[in-house]
């Protein structure tokens, strides 16, 4: 797990500027390639082969191809043992199998990767530069193109010692506050591009081409359940067991819901000692004690960290100075923090990341299954949802009004209802520059499921995994995702719906799959997530700050629409909340970053 970067054209200075700022990411080691009229380089946080012979830019045995790679290759050993026969070895580590690999079979190499992965390879025979980025995208690539200059990266931030011009994309600002994270290709910065799930890039003289290698299509579907769930369980085996190869101390995040809690049962069942990590709280929605069970259910070295809201500024502030574009979700906070501890101990975490994309775990689902069912049945059975949720019940009337009304609409509409921060309608009202179309279709046999797949192209890959990425890496911390190994997302995504989410009780398939294995109040707990008080800090603890904040940003929205958020700062309602939030976290990434 590292940093990278890259530009087209020669500047030691400004290639130790940017590998200062990418430190985090890698501070056991650093490298600079410059020559041939470009510069690369390379920040190393050691996993695999921890000695010199693993250090990069890494070359091939003519020195014609020129390496900077960010991520695991799990499958690494088994690839190794294909090429030795042409090919003379100097690391053990697995950044040097992608020489080789493409040296024997061109670009296509790529689809023999098994991991997660963002890299950079020049070939000096062809001038061309090529960035790849996983099929999942767990690891984040971003780039510069303006016609002339070209700038890669693995953070934004480090783009910016550049000297880019900063300017607000109003395409990337649209989808930040409708979706809460920017959807690929955009960024939220004018000519800086984020590489999409999947996707390679050619840079050569004639400019930039992109062309995509994998995406998941799940139009047919697997419907025995005794061999879906014999499946599910042989995959989540193998993927735990290819995540568990490490020269360092390694662990696992464990809340007590079921996704990292069957990663932690599988953990024990390949090695005898598990060390795992947990975040608690000093209020009420405090789940700390679900995962102390859990580890003294499988026995594991466990440790949980309590924090505090009264320090919330200072935490919020440290997080807005590692996040490498605005994401409006607070459990930013908690995963910094639960990660800053478990640095302390491991380098390397397992994390459950993917569970309820692939299996149905969210609540958005079900109301989708409602919106599914007859019409005359469909308002009983959204209002149920809005009445009986934890988190649904703090809505007010007009608010829950507005999202019933959209059940008339077509299903992505309705969905979009349903996931969005501010509507598409409310962002033209509070800028006009705001306007941008976003349209959710669903056309497939099974729409639940379609529903599914679209998240893990988006808020999974845009959103979740970011978050898990930046903050992990703030503290120099690999995370690794045992759900979110393809060969496994390829089969999870063709199980048919209401084998995921049968007569509304999500994840159906998975809690089969280990039912004799994990605790069955875990098994039939609900979902709970990192809650985070942000409704509290924004009326107590963070209220001046935020209402100072939201006022910095009426040289981009509306004046009198934030004058009308400021004042529900008081009490706001829980859509208003996250309103607030997203507003705010904007203007804070904003300040840092751009002035």
């Amino acid at each position: 797990m590292c940093g990278i970067f890259g530009f087209n054209f020669e500047d030691k200075n400004l290639a130790l500027k940017i590998s200062e700022k990418l430190l985090h990411r890698g501070p056991d080691d650093s490298g600079i390639f410059i020559d041939d009229g470009l510069t690369l380089g390379h920040r190393r946080l050691s996993i695999i082969d921890l000695s010199e012979r693993g250090r990069q830019p890494m070359f091939n045995e003519d020195g014609t191809l020129v390496l900077v790679f960010n991520g695991e290759i799990y499958n690494f050993k088994e690839l190794k043992g294909e090429l030795k026969e042409n090919h003379e070895f100097i690391s053990n580590t697995d950044s040097e199998v992608i020489l080789h690999l493409y040296e024997d079979y061109g670009i296509d190499f790529i689809n023999k990767l098994r991991g997660m992965f963002a890299f950079a390879l020049y070939d000096m025979k062809k001038k061309n530069i090529i960035l790849a980025r996983d099929r999942i995208g767990k690891k984040p690539l971003y780039y510069y193109y303006d016609g002339n200059t070209f700038i890669f990266s693995s953070e934004l931030p480090a783009i910016l010692e550049a000297g880019v011009k900063k300017e607000i994309s109003y395409r990337g600002l649209s989808s930040y506050l409708v979706f809460g994270f920017v959807q690929s290709p955009f960024t939220i910065l004018k000519n800086v591009y984020k590489l999409e799930p999947g996707q390679i890039l050619i840079y050569s003289n004639d400019g930039v081409k992109l062309k995509k290698y994998w995406d998941l299509n799940p139009y047919s579907y697997y419907n025995d359940l005794d061999y879906i769930v014999n499946r599910i369980r042989n995959l989540l085996f193998e993927s735990v067991k290819l995540r568990m190869i490490s020269d360092v101390p390694l662990g696992a995040f464990l809340s007590g819901g079921i996704d990292s809690s069957v990663i932690v049962y599988i953990m024990k069942k390949i090695s005898e000692s598990v060390k795992t990590y947990s975040i608690g709280f000093d209020f009420y929605l405090d789940e700390s004690k679900f995962a102390e069970y859990v580890a003294d259910y499988f026995n594991t070295e466990h440790k949980t960290f309590f924090i505090s809201v009264d320090n919330a500024q200072k935490i919020f502030n440290d997080v807005i100075s590692y996040l490498s574009e605005p994401i409006n979700d607070p459990a930013l906070i908690p995963v910094f923090l639960l990660s800053k501890n478990a640095r302390r101990h491991v380098k390397v975490v397992l994390t459950g990341e993917g569970g309820d994309e692939l299996f149905g775990g969210y609540e958005r689902y079900r109301a989708i299954k409602f919106y599914l069912l007859p019409k005359f049945i469909k308002k009983i059975g959204i209002n149920l949802i809005l009445n009986k949720s934890k988190y649904f019940k703090y809505i007010k009337k007009e608010e829950k009004y507005r999202i019933i009304s959209y059940m008339n609409k077509n299903l992505g509409n309705f969905y979009l209802s349903i996931i969005s921060t501010f509507l598409p309608y409310e962002i033209k009202k509070m800028c006009r520059r705001l306007n941008f179309e976003f349209n959710v279709k669903f056309n497939s046999a099974d729409l639940l499921n379609e529903a599914m797949v679209y998240d893990i192209k988006t808020s999974l890959a845009d959103g979740l995994l970011m978050k898990v990425d930046f903050m992990t890496m703030a503290n120099s911390l690999e995370a690794r995702t045992p759900y979110l190994d393809h060969i496994l997302v390829d089969f999870a995504t063709r199980i048919p719906s209401n084998y995921k989410i049968k007569f509304f009780n999500e994840k159906y398939v998975l809690k089969k799959t280990f039912e004799k294995d994990i605790p069955k109040n875990i098994i039939k707990r609900k979902k709970q997530g990192f809650f985070v008080p942000i409704n509290e800090w924004i009326s107590k603890e963070l209220k001046s700050d935020v209402e100072e904040t939201l006022r910095n940003t009426i040289d981009i929205f509306d004046k009198y629409y934030i004058e009308k958020l400021i004042k529900k700062c008081r009490n706001p309602s829980l859509i208003d909340g996250k309103k607030i939030w997203s507003l705010y976290t904007f203007q804070k990434w904003r300040e840092h970053h751009l002035r």
